[in-house]
């Protein structure tokens, strides 16, 4: 007989279920199953279901072993993605919270801080611009990176001329 392809779990939503069925039964830290679970929650929540990626994409984070910081970060910001997509954004906002605790001064940082200073843009409006600044020297080697957040900045800034001066930034 011929395999079934919701059976082996090679995409859709099939294959995320089995790869979350997995990843409820590892007992730890997992690699593998943290990646499996991590291209499911993408090939979930890109189409069209944020809620549901955000979920696999928390057990990815969770099961990402503590050592790979590389890989916790992108999880954890993938997850804050999610979860903002999905209308979640205090749940956005703790994921990246937590993960700004030890996120190493980097490109990573700075992306977990511009998708934070944008949260904050919704809830906080107070918080966004301070948020935002912090990006910047995180993501002094990056110079598209460097031009989002001065565009965010922009947005969120108060001062008119500030916002110029940024917006200018991120067009150069």
């Amino acid at each position: 007989p011929r395999a079934c392809p919701r059976r082996r779990g090679t995409g859709g939503a099939g294959g995320a279920r089995l790869a979350y069925h997995r990843a409820r039964a590892a007992a730890g830290p997992d690699r593998d199953r943290a990646a499996q679970l991590e291209a499911a929650g993408i090939g979930t929540h890109r189409p069209g279901a944020p809620d549901a990626g955000a979920r696999l994409l928390a057990r990815a984070h969770t099961l990402t072993p503590v050592g790979d910081l590389e890989g916790r970060g992108r999880r954890a910001i993938l997850e804050a993605e999610a979860r903002l997509e999905a209308g979640d954004l205090r749940g956005s906002g703790d994921v990246l919270e937590q993960a700004l605790r030890w996120l190493p001064a980097e490109r990573q940082r700075a992306e977990a801080l511009l998708l934070l200073g944008t949260i904050h843009g919704y809830l906080d409006r107070s918080r966004a611009v301070t948020t935002l600044m912090q990006a910047l020297p995180n993501a002094a080697d990056d110079a598209t990176l460097q031009g989002r957040i001065h565009g965010r900045i922009a947005l969120f800034e108060n001062d008119v001329e500030a916002s110029r001066v940024h917006a200018r930034a991120a067009v150069g």
